[in-house]
């Protein structure tokens, strides 16, 4: 008994003592923390204090007198000259100076041109009573193309070339029988005109003084192959009073004169046309209208016919 009451009392006593003993040491561990020593950061005064010191050098002292101006600015660039063996042109000059786009420009040796206008062969029927191009084709008058080359031969105070065109015409009708009374059968006359021309065009004050009209004249033989044509499209026969039959086709020479201007459409977009002449080559692009004297008749002989007309033609003109 004296036992049991004995081993109560301790384990008692050790319930009391434990905590107290675990409380103690923890106070003891606080106070050790404290007591310990804290590592201080330095600042950042203290880190430049205890650096070494570094010196810059100082910059030296001039003069007031001997202190430089600041730099003037510089002179202009002086021109760029043109390159001689450079053919595109310099399109940072003036384009409207005549002198720079003369000079600028390719050389040309030639002219292209298309052309349209009306042409009328009231002349058909003369020498004859009976007017048989009038009783079958009527007035006549249709449109006329022409397209040609012109040879740029020689240029100084103007130019002079030589130029061949060809063209087409046509026009229809009803036919008629030898009595002279009209059929319903179809025909129609068609002529394909050859020129040889001389061209005369005075563009001097165009090149000098970038003038944009532009006179020319030409004069010139021509030769006109004609046929006239049933209502199958083939070529018309006839029977001669003799009783022989021929075919209704031949040719006609004669000869011409023309006047005419051209207008230059360079002073439009100079910038455009000067682009034009460098990737194309083409120097001049016109517009023109002329009139045309025409004289083919077989110089005047009385057995052919008179295919004679003052006409008027209207086109494009590329010079290259």
């Amino acid at each position: 008994m004296k036992a049991l009451i004995s081993l109560v009392s301790i384990l008692l006593l050790s319930l009391w003592v434990c905590p107290a003993w675990a409380e103690g040491d923890e106070e003891a561990s606080e106070q050790a923390s404290e007591d310990a020593p804290q590592a201080v950061p330095e600042s950042d005064s203290d880190a430049t204090d205890n650096a070494p010191a570094q010196t810059a050098p100082l910059a030296e002292e001039q003069p007031a007198d001997e202190v430089r101006a600041p730099a003037e600015a510089s002179e202009p660039y002086p021109p760029v000259e043109d390159d001689p063996n450079d053919s595109a042109p310099n399109l940072g000059r003036d384009l409207n100076d005549a002198d720079f786009r003369k000079s600028a420009e390719s050389p040309k040796t030639m002219s292209f041109h298309i052309a349209f206008g009306a042409y009328n062969l009231a002349n058909i029927d003369k020498g004859s009573s009976s007017e048989p191009g009038r009783s079958i084709f009527g007035n006549a008058n249709e449109l006329m193309f022409q397209g040609g080359f012109e040879y740029l031969a020689w240029q100084g105070f103007g130019s002079v070339g030589i130029e061949g065109a060809v063209g087409y015409w046509s026009t229809e009708g009803k036919g008629l029988y030898q009595s002279g009374t009209a059929s319903t059968d179809k025909t129609s006359l068609e002529f394909v005109p050859f020129k040889l021309s001389g061209v005369y065009k005075f563009d001097w004050f165009k090149d000098e003084y970038n003038i944009p009209l532009v006179p020319m004249v030409k004069f010139g033989f021509d030769y006109y192959l004609w046929w006239v044509s049933n209502q199958r499209d083939n070529i018309a026969r006839y029977e001669t009073e003799s009783g022989s039959v021929k075919k209704g086709m031949g040719g006609t020479f004669g000869l011409h004169v023309a006047y005419g201007v051209l207008f230059n459409l360079d002073i439009i977009d100079p910038k455009l046309a000067s682009n034009f002449d460098y990737d194309v080559g083409v120097n001049d692009t016109y517009l023109y209208i002329e009139g045309v004297y025409s004289y083919v008749d077989d110089f005047g002989s009385g057995s052919s016919w008179d295919m004679s007309d003052h006409s008027f033609l209207a086109g494009l003109q590329l010079e290259f």
